[in-house]
Parts: C-alpha cells; structure tokens; sequence
C-alpha cells in the first residue's frame, strides 16, 4: 500500500510538474542582512517615503536606510505596520500609534498620536494595521478602530469591537473603509458606525479567517487572508484570485505581499520564499527562495521602491530582488561540483567549467531525473557490533581478591557476548521519500533546469572553445576534445593557458611553451611544436602571419613562414618589478599588451613596447579576459570594456569579482561572478523612475544642523565652513554612487567624481552662492542637476551699515579736526585729531583690501606689512603737510 502511494505521489509530479511555468534563470538579488549591530531581524513591514528613503517597522523601532547610511529611530515602541502619506510615515505598534515628520533640518521626528484624544482607552491593544482615505487615517487594533485627521493630526472619532468579536483586519481603498470582525464577517464604515456590507458582497464568508496584509495597486485594493488566497475588491465584490501555483501557497502557508506596480504582486509565504505573479492572468513569473538566491525561505514582510525593487524581510535580515534589471542568475540549479571557471556555449547548450570538471546546462520535461535522484536514495544497514566480554565468575573482598592472585589461585572466566547500542540510523522508507517529496515541492518548483556533468573527465578547466563539431577543454593536466558525447585527450600532461584558432590552426599556451595542432579527419596533429622559443606561454595572439606571444615579464613575436612553421622570433623585455603573466590581444591588427600599470603599444619606430599615454590611466586594476577572439574584455577602474568594439555594458559594473564573460550569438553576456552565473539580457520591460539627488543633512564645521530650507553661514574671525551631505535613493550597487558639483557661474566647472556624499565648502566669501549638484550609479546613469543655495553672512563690522557708519566717523575727525584748528586753544586737540584721522585712514584703507589680497597672496601677511611700513614712514610728512594747510586756513580767517 505504501509503495503504491509512493508511485501515485511521483506520477503526479512528473505530470504536473512541466506544465508550471518555466523560470528562465533566477531573480537578481542583494543581500544587506541585518545592517546595525544588536538589531533583531523581527521586521514587519516596509515602506518608501517620498523623498525614496526605506523604512522598516521593527521590533526596536523604526530602521531608516537611504542609500548610504542606515540607522534606527526610536519611536519607544515594537511596530507593526508603516504607511506613507505624502510627507508624513504613519506607525502602528504595541500599544501605541503615532507618525514619523522631517524637521527643519531634514531629520525623522517621532509623534505620539495616543494623546490628541482625552477618551481613548487605556488598553487600547497592539495596533498592526493602518490605512487611509482622502482626508483620514485609520489605525486597527483588536479592541480599537481609531480615526484620524490627516490635516491636524488629531484623533477625531474611535469605535470598540464587540465583547468576543476582536477585529480581523483593516482595508481602505479611495474613501471606502473596511473591517473583519471575528464571527460576523466584513463590515463597511458608515458615516457613525460598523454596518455590515451587503449580501452580494458576501461579506459573511470572511467572518472565520484574518486578512493577513493589504495593499493595493493604483486601481484595486487586495488582501491576503489567513485561508492562503489573495482577494481583490472590484468597487462592489470582494473576488478570490485564480492563482496558476495557489497549491504551492496551501502546501506553504501564504502570509503577506504587496502590488508591483499596476500588474504585478509579490506574495510572501511562511517556509517557501516570494511568489511574483500576474495579477490578472495568476501566472507565476518568478520563485524567490533559498534555491533561487534567497538566504532564508520565512517572509516576514514585503515592500516595493519607486525603481521596482522588491524588499524582502526574513528571518536573516533584508534583502533586495531587482525585478527591473536584465540580469538573471543560473549558477543555482543543482548539479554543479568545483568552484566555476569558465562558460560558453555550444549545440544550443550552456556549458560551464569548473575545478572539478565540465557540466551542461539540461532542460526535462518531466523532472524524472531529479524525482529518480530523491527516490533511489539507498541507505546501507549496518549489523549490530558484537563485544566480546571476558569476566571471572564469583565474587569476593579486595583483600581476597588480592591474595587470590598473589598466590595464583585464579577464579574461573566467563565469556559474555553483548550487542554495543549504537546510533540509530533511519532508513529511507516509500512514507519518508513521500514527505520528503512533498515537502520538498517547491524545490523542484525553482528547478527547471539542472546541471549534467560531462562523463570522462575530472579537473580543473582554464578555457572552455567552443568549434562548430566540437568542444575543446584545456585544464591544468592537458588539452581535451569532446565530441558525440566522448571526451579525448589531445596533448597530455601540460598545462593550458591560453587557447586559440585561427585560419584553420589551433595554438596552445602552455608553461612548457607554444603549441600548434591541425584538424584532420576529426583527429587533432601536432603541426609544430616551437621548440626554439623556450619560455613559457600565457596568451597568444596571431596578425597576419606573426604570432605574438605574451610570457613572464616580457612578449615575444614570432615569424611564420608559408606553412604556418616557425622561421625565427624576437623577444620583448619589459621594465617590470615583479613577475607577471604578460596578455597579448590582437587589436586592430596590432599587438596590445595588457599590464597591471598600464596598455603598452608596439612602437614599430623605436621596436619596442610603450605605455598608452593617451588613456591617462596609470594603475589600472588588472584583469583582461579573452576567451573568446572577437572580444577582449578589460576592467578599467570598475568599468569592464570590449577593446575589440570600444563598448560597455552597464550590467557588468554590478560585478566585482568576475572570472570569464562569454557573449552568445543572441548578445547575450553570461558571466561568472563569485562563483555564480549570469546571464545578462538586453532589454528589460518594468521601469522605475529616474534617478535623483538630493540633500541628507547640512551642517556646520561644529557640527551644527543647518535647515534645508535657508541654509546661512556666518562669517567670523575663525574658522568657517558649510557640509552637505547628500544621498541617492537608487538601491542597486549602493556603492557604485558617485557624486560631483561645481558653483554656479563660477569659472572652474566640474569636480571629479568622487564616491564620498558629503561635500565641504571651507571659507567662502560672502554672500549668496548657488551649489550645482549630480549624481550617476555604477550603470553610468546621471540625475538631474540638483540646485543649493547657501548664504555666508558677514560678521556685523563687514556690513554696509557699519562701513557708513565707519565712513561718518571719519568725516567727523576730519572736521573736527578742521574746526578745531581754528581756535588757538584747541590747537593742540586739533593735532591730536589729525593723527588720528591720518591713522584711521590708513586702517580704513588696509582692512578693506586686505580679503582681496590675502586671496592673491594665499594668505601670506605681505600686504599688511608693506601697509604699516608706508605709514611708518609718510605719517609724519603728512601730518606737517595737513598741519600746515590748516595753519594756513587759520591765518587766511585772521587776515
């Protein structure tokens, strides 16, 4: 009977299991894992503000991310849902409910909503869900539904549930608001109270289940429900959806989700990852799990970012799938043994190499070898171990016994044979395999493809070639041939580098030297074997009917002669520090050489190699991949590039730890990264918003928040300054994000792009001064110039009230000097004043050109100096010269 059930549970599979939809290659996804420290992963819900930061409700708060720096806000309370309405972040937690507003210096404030409302109760309950209409907001605990106004922020109106009938669930659409209750069903708010919604809604079906999470697309409301079915209301029905994998939903518990856009949702489930589906049609479009890329299958919450992201909350942190990029993932199918080394395609086939062999990508159509793999699992039993034990038969004292043996009086022995109790080991039995399948559904579910290893050969692959009949292995122990199904060996015990064919000849790179082979009639002959070079080949590449090698430290160019034979050769020193495997690509028609300092040329003049001065990039990261002739791919500072065609794919600059990159006849690019595979598509079709810079936070060098609205400097004898920090809510490579500005008007344009968001201004002049900003990500995509104006505000001796004030101080010394020169008896003030005013002219003079040279000079007090010894030296001649004019003007009077 249990076999027979065993065989109707892998019937079902093998029939059902095909006509699922096919994933072709996993989602893209980024794992940020629990990012502060002593941070529980117990979050709840995510949300998007509308400057695009993300905020998750957690266990300790509220956890803030915006592109750069994540940090927790204290809203002294554990929360369990978030909503965003316009500039304001709604939250409701244990016992409690409030809102999260930017102050005046672009910080998240917390505000307690518990105490607008004199009559609230005071156990209201843990408040888990929220929602909102056109002018209110709406908080749902199992006790309470509390009304509140958007505009004052005030609570307005509550309503208690029924004694025994806690409230289920809370969805609000347009201006339409509705509630589960235990027992009764959905009931629709009136204008004062709960009324029951009516009987062609069949509200009453929901009365034994609890809606789980609600959200809603830009036209429809949805809710999932404790009975694993998603539901959507129409204006006047609530409708279950027709999902393609609502099995896979009942087998693992549907928990939450969200809408994609307007066509799309994402559902949650409790051991089973994320489903993305259709909402209209419930087809699945993608499995997101631990066998697709996801570190853990519990999903606690889920929420989407304006670029079409998909946030998932597990139980080990966060994690990001990118739905909007072409890039999806096939180094998780099983089958895979060695960490990969390279790729390629060929007859239709993915083909991957490893440290440990060669596999190919297989599409079934029954998934009977996968359903073979589980069910043929054989467990050895093992026989119980048999002890031999030898005892003597009586008893007796120490004593005795030690006189017995003193005087060799020995006891009779005894044989004891005892099975030793061992470890319990469970066999697999027809039951257990069929668990095991059925628990196991959803890993077969993720799997449409698996990896087939090729039989006759084991070791590690440096290059995969792929010719028209046949697939050429090199690896550490020699060259290998596979073709209908056969491996062979063509040149044994070497080590292959570098592989190449060209003009119907295939040249080896070997430690031991070069190496050139010859097809004829399906079997490979050595045609020559370079004997005279005697160094080591790492790469090769073949101009007209030279061939130019690269070794250690140095190039080597070889000379055919009309049979593609040796005839002589030439070696190339090159000027380096250490040793280095030289890279050789034929570019052009011209040997290029590629270095860990640098492109070198061949210069035919000086018939030598030169660096290229016209990248104007000393210390390039260095890593060149040609595996295949028509593409020679190079990491310039991040940015990978075909030199064959001079283009980029945005993509690539994704990853960091790429091993081989191999483009198929479609286009397509399929990389190794972090011994994982990649396929990277052309096009995608879901699009997010463009991306944007703005403000984070501004301060002063005391570290002094600034508003964002009016941000002023003030200007003063010590050091001065303004930081800008800025922030890219654009979640995809974070660290990719570079920035860059310059001053309106100002004559030296744009600053390098640097990878830091804060910006320091030190010591700027005063006045008003606008701040021109961008941004671009690792894709090379830039955002819109981003305008700050800031105001240096002068101390107050440097305002033009206080130099008129300055001005009438020294009209006044001179008149009064003026005047007092008339009178015999102020003559003598009158000298006072006048040395005075020659003085405070002079001071006048020196302290307002004194910024503008000081600019000019660097700040050496040059100008200072010079100023002081003038008036050193002509303050006596001008005193007797105004003395003497004065003098003259009294004896004008007198006369």
């Amino acid at each position: 009977m249990k076999l027979k059930t065993l065989w109707i549970v892998v019937v079902l599979l093998i029939v059902l299991l095909p006509q699922a939809h096919a994933q072709k290659g996993a989602v893209f996804v980024e794992h940020y894992g629990n990012p502060i420290a002593n941070l529980t992963t117990q979050n709840k819900a995510i949300v998007q503000t509308l400057q695009g930061d993300m905020l998750i409700a957690n266990a300790q708060g509220v956890v803030h991310y915006n592109g750069h720096q994540w940090q927790r806000i204290d809203v002294k309370a554990t929360v369990y849902d978030l909503l965003t309405d316009s500039a304001t972040v709604f939250t409701a937690g244990r016992m409690s409910f409030g809102y999260l507003k930017r102050n005046l210096t672009g910080q998240l404030v917390y505000t307690s909503l518990m105490t607008t409302h004199k009559k609230l109760p005071k156990h209201p309950g843990n408040f888990y869900s929220i929602g909102k209409t056109d002018q209110h907001v709406y908080f749902l605990s199992k006790k309470l539904l509390v009304e509140v106004d958007k505009k004052k922020l005030k609570i307005t109106r509550f309503w208690q549930s029924k004694p025994q009938k806690p409230y289920q669930g809370l969805v609000t659409f347009q201006n339409k608001v509705f509630v589960n209750m235990a027992g009764e069903g959905l009931h629709q708010l009136g204008d004062k109270k709960l009324l029951p919604t009516l009987k062609g809604s069949k509200g009453a079906k929901f009365k034994d289940i609890q809606i789980t999470s609600t959200f809603a697309s830009k036209y429809l409301p949805f809710f999932t429900a404790s009975d694993n079915s998603v539901y959507r209301y129409d204006g006047t029905l609530w409708q279950k959806l027709v999902l393609q994998d609502q099995k896979y939903l009942h087998e693992h518990t549907l928990t939450t989700g969200n809408a994609i856009g307007e066509k799309y949702l994402a559902l949650g489930t409790l051991d089973a990852g994320v489903l993305v589906v259709e909402a209209n049609t419930g087809k699945t479009l993608f499995v997101i799990n631990d066998q697709t890329g996801l570190p853990d299958d519990e999903i606690l919450a889920i929420g989407v970012d304006q670029q079409l992201g998909l946030w998932i909350a597990h139980s080990l942190g966060v994690s990001r799938a990118a739905l909007n990029v072409p890039v999806k993932g096939f180094g998780h199918y099983p089958g895979l043994l060695g960490s990969m080394t390279a790729v390629t395609h060929w007859q239709d086939k993915i083909y991957v190499a490893t440290n440990e062999g060669v596999f190919y990508l297989h599409k079934t159509d029954t998934y009977a070898e996968l359903i073979k793999h589980i069910t043929n699992e054989k467990v050895e039993k093992k026989k119980p171990v048999v002890t031999k034990i030898v005892t003597e038969v009586g008893g007796g004292t120490v004593v005795g016994n030690l006189i017995n043996k003193a005087f060799g009086r020995k006891k009779k022995k005894r044989v004891i044979y005892r099975k030793v109790p061992q470890r319990q080991v469970k066999t697999a039995t027809s039951q257990a395999t069929k668990e095991l399948l059925q628990k196991r559904l959803y890993n077969l579910r993720s799997f449409p493809y698996f990896y087939q290893k090729v039989d006759g050969f084991d070791g590690k692959v440096t290059q995969l070639l792929a010719l028209p009949d046949q697939l050429l292995i090199a690896s550490n122990n020699g060259l290998y041939s596979y073709q209908n199904k056969r491996v062979k060996l063509v040149l044994p015990k070497v080590y292959v580098h570098h592989l190449l064919y060209q003009d119907e000849m295939l040249l080896v790179a070997t430690s031991k030297g070069l190496i050139s082979l010859q097809s004829k009639t399906n079997v490979w002959v050595v045609h020559d074997r370079f004997a005279q070079l005697k160094l080591p080949v790492y790469s090769v590449a073949k101009i007209k009917n030279n061939l130019w090698l690269g070794s250690e430290n140095k190039a080597a160019k070889v000379q055919l002669n009309a049979d593609n034979h040796y005839q002589r050769h030439q070696v190339f020193e090159l000027p380096q520090y250490y040793l280095e495997n030289v890279q050789v690509a034929n570019l052009q028609n011209k040997p290029v050489l590629f270095l860990s300092d640098g492109v070198y040329r061949f210069n035919v003049t000086k018939k030598q190699f030169e660096r290229d001065r016209l990248l104007k990039m000393l210390n390039l990261p260095y890593q060149t991949i040609q595996h295949q002739d028509k593409h020679v791919w190079t990491n310039f500072r991040g940015r990978w590039v075909d030199m064959q065609s001079l283009k980029t794919t945005q993509y690539l600059s994704l990853f960091t730890k790429i091993s081989d990159i191999y483009q198929d006849k479609q286009g397509f690019l399929w990389v190794i990264h972090d011994n994982g595979l990649h396929k990277l598509g052309l096009s995608y079709t879901l699009r997010g918003k463009r991306l944007k810079v703005l403000v984070n936070r501004v301060f002063d060098h005391q570290n002094k928040d600034l508003p964002f609205d009016k941000i002023r400097v003030h200007q003063g004898t010590k050091a001065y300054g303004v930081n800008i920090r800025l922030k890219v809510p654009y979640y995809l490579n974070e660290t990719s994000v570079e920035y860059q500005y310059r001053m309106k008007g100002g004559k030296k344009g744009w600053s390098k792009w640097q990878s830091s968001p804060l910006l320091t201004f030190n010591m700027l002049p005063r006045g008003k001064h606008a701040i021109e900003i961008r941004a671009r990500n690792g894709l090379g995509e830039e955002s819109r110039i981003k305008e700050v104006k800031v105001k240096i505000i002068p101390p107050f001796w440097k305002t033009w009230w206080f130099y008129l004030i300055e001005v009438l101080v020294l009209l006044s010394l001179v008149f009064a000097s003026a005047a007092s020169s008339r009178f015999q008896k102020f003559e003598r003030y009158s000298y006072i004043l006048t040395f005075v005013t020659i003085i405070t002219v002079f001071e006048f003079i020196v302290l307002s050109l004194e910024p503008s040279v000081d600019e000019f000079s660097g700040g050496v007090p040059v100008f200072k100096l010079f100023m002081n010894i003038i008036l050193a030296i002509s303050l006596n001649p001008i005193e007797r010269k105004l003395a003497m004019w004065l003098s003259k003007s009294k004896h004008r009077r007198y006369n």
